[in-house]
């Protein structure tokens, strides 16, 4: 393997130089895309070699241009305690995967180059960050400067071990809550809690009761920052609960007018597409998609739903690894139960057929089905589980639920 030189000390420096040089600024020729990817939030260090023996040295995401023809070679330092993965494509094509920190590649005029460096994290535990009032914005800070953005109650499954800090935001008129600091050890859990005392808290208590019991008819929930009510979704309704925890964090919402804004409905009925599936389970699992990377399926394509299809892709996720699927169909209850499962990393049991009359050995997904009954996500006293048929909305938002409760 060649030896990197001390020229790396500078490569600040360099990497401003070549930054600016015509021929790796110019949108023309060949271009090689590096970017990094983790769900964890902090990322490595990566070092292109070029074929003129030029250091490239960053951790952000590069797209070079007009690059020279030859052999590249890429060396990777990742953050502390994580493995890493790199997979090269050419244009379509995939060039090398590999599941270590190094990869060299070749480069030829016209080529697209987009290499992908993903990490994943073996000592991990959950961490979880609470306020009373409920509805407070949080930062969390983690190992290698890792940043987290979001609003209380939350819970992060799989974060890797290390020290972290939360930092609440402060009510107006509130004492500011002091920075908090504890320590996340391999399989353990943390959890940050704060409550405050004083006028405007009382009235954030109100703000978040009255969401949550809406008008006394129809589902109240806040989204992005709004309150929206579901006319759709009364109060007495069986989904009724699940529709507003669904909502609240973020995970599948209501419908929303060309101009971005909630119409007030949630459809309880419409069926969920398997692109909805694909971003449902990112939400749910908190994982970024994969921007920049075409999917391999060609009905994702150009779609919305496009990055997450294609992180899914990658991921390994069972019902995405058929390029040939129609993502615009809706997702079949066997289909989601299997997504659902592989995200919460839950290990299948072998199926007997026992358990539903309509689920036997042989039956798609019927490991995962049967899996699903004995955790509790589904339940188990019906005769019939109905694994080819869709999910609607209403059905999904319950199962959401579930699955959050699982990662807790």
């Amino acid at each position: 393997m060649r030896r990197i030189p001390h020229l790396l000390l500078i490569g600040g420096l360099l990497l401003s130089v070549l930054s600016s040089s015509p021929v790796f600024a110019e949108k023309t020729g060949t271009s090689i895309t590096i970017e990094q990817q983790n769900l964890a939030g902090s990322i490595g260090k990566w070092t292109l070699l070029t074929p003129h023996d030029q250091f490239i040295e960053t951790e952000n995401k590069r797209v070079l241009y007009n690059v020279p023809q030859g052999i590249f070679t890429l060396f990777v330092t990742p953050p502390k305690g994580a493995s890493t993965s790199i997979r090269v494509r050419r244009n379509e094509e995939v060039l090398a995967t590999v599941d270590v920190p190094q990869v060299t590649f070749s480069a030829q005029t016209g080529d697209q180059i987009h290499v992908s460096v993903s990490y994943i994290f073996t000592r991990v535990g959950v961490v979880g960050v609470q306020s009373d009032p409920a509805g407070l914005q949080f930062e969390l800070r983690g190992p290698d400067n890792s940043r987290i953005l979001g609003v209380t109650p939350e819970s992060y499954l799989r974060l890797p071990e290390g020290q972290y800090t939360v930092h609440y935001q402060t009510l107006e008129g509130c004492t500011s809550p002091p920075l908090q600091s504890l320590l996340l050890e391999k399989d353990g859990r943390i959890t940050f809690s704060v409550t405050l005392t004083c006028k405007n808290a009382e009235q954030q208590r109100k703000m978040m009761s009255e969401q949550e019991r809406g008008d006394g008819t129809f589902v109240t929930v806040p989204v992005e920052g709004r309150t929206v009510t579901f006319t759709d979704v009364p109060q007495s309704t069986w989904f009724a609960p699940f529709v507003f925890r669904s909502a609240k964090h973020g995970v599948i919402s209501g419908y929303k007018d060309e101009d971005g804004v909630p119409t007030g409905t949630f459809g309880p009925n419409n069926l969920v597409t398997r692109g909805e599936l694909a971003k449902i389970a990112h939400k749910i699992a908190g994982a970024m998609p994969m921007n920049g990377i075409p999917p391999k399926n060609t009905s994702a394509r150009g779609e919305w739903f496009a990055s997450y299809v294609t992180s899914a892709e990658e991921q390994g996720w069972t019902i995405f690894l058929d390029h040939r699927m129609d993502t615009h169909a809706p997702a079949l209850r066997g289909e989601v139960i299997v997504t659902l499962l592989q995200i919460l990393d839950i290990p299948l049991h072998w199926p007997k057929g026992d358990i539903f009359s309509d689920v036997h050995p042989f039956t798609p997904f019927a490991g995962a089905i049967e899996t699903a009954a004995q955790e509790g996500m589904v339940d188990s006293t019906q005769p019939f589980f109905r694994s080819s048929e869709p999910i609607n909305r209403a059905e999904m938002a319950k199962l959401i639920t579930i699955t959050m409760d699982k990662m807790q």
